[in-house]
């Protein structure tokens, strides 16, 4: 009985680390997404701002920047 217990810890905790590990990875790829995009929108559109040019780089990455 002790054995299943253990058994059951190990496993779910093994679970939780891989969920983890997998949210990580990608918000660390949404911020780079984020983060590559910056230059190239401050660079081209010559009036914006950072904050227009994040809120710019959020909506590209959450919809094509990811694929």
């Amino acid at each position: 009985m002790g054995d299943k217990k253990v058994t059951v810890i190990l496993l779910t905790l093994a679970l939780m680390v891989l969920a983890f590990e997998g949210t990580t990875t990608t918000a660390e790829a949404y911020s780079d997404c984020v983060n590559n995009c910056m230059p190239t929108c401050l660079q081209q559109v010559k009036s914006a701002g950072t904050h227009a040019c994040e809120l710019a780089c959020q909506q590209f990455c959450d919809t094509e920047g990811q694929e």
